[in-house]
């Protein structure tokens, strides 16, 4: 199965239909089981319907290879990535840089991303795990922006990208950024989950 989608030009993204969004939160489960529980799927589907995220999958029109889930950034011109993964059983054949590579074909300055921070990794299996995805985004020229470490969610995490931003206060930016997806009934929840550390 692998073989046949190795003809990278004929892969693309597609958005996702609104009514199989379930499908999507499925995959996403999948690749980051330690969401369970916390993925606020409700205010994502929200978002998704009020065109503030944007939902697509790497396909060839019939198998689907991958997902990534993102909003636009007019600040810096750039797309915010949420999530992104490949499925299983299309890892290690390259469609993880081609998803990157196409949705930078739609993003103006560049992608900005977040990434589990392996300084507070809880095993050696989950250290490897989150040094690994690292390293991947490394070698698609992403690099860490120094000193940006939060907490959201709890969960400890760095930020990426593959351009060059300007320096700005990364914590007001970035609950701005996700105050225009979490916001219920008008309380921007952001300013809450999302602290430096």
């Amino acid at each position: 199965m692998k073989s046949n989608v190795l003809n990278h030009n004929d892969i693309y993204l597609q958005k996702v239909p609104i009514n199989n969004l379930q499908t999507l939160f499925n995959y996403v489960y999948m690749d980051f089981s330690f969401l369970k529980g916390t993925f606020p799927s409700r205010i994502i589907n929200s978002a998704i319907k009020k065109g503030i995220l944007h939902p697509v999958y790497l396909t060839n029109g019939s198998d689907i290879f991958g997902y990534a889930l993102y909003q636009d950034v007019p600040k810096l011109n750039c797309i915010h990535v949420l999530f992104l993964a490949v499925l299983p059983e299309y890892r290690s054949t390259g469609l993880g840089s081609v998803l990157l590579a196409r949705l930078n074909g739609i993003a103006e300055n560049g992608l900005i991303l977040e990434v589990e921070d392996p300084e507070t990794a809880k095993s050696e299996e989950e250290l490897a795990i989150q040094t690994r995805r690292i390293t991947f985004y490394q070698r698609n020229d992403f690099h860490l922006i120094d000193d940006v470490k939060f907490s959201h969610f709890g969960y400890a995490i760095r930020v990426m990208t593959n351009f060059n931003p300007p320096n700005q206060d990364w914590l007001k930016f970035y609950r701005n950024l996700y105050n225009r997806v979490y916001r219920i009934c008008g309380v921007p929840l952001s300013t809450f989950t999302l602290k430096n550390r």
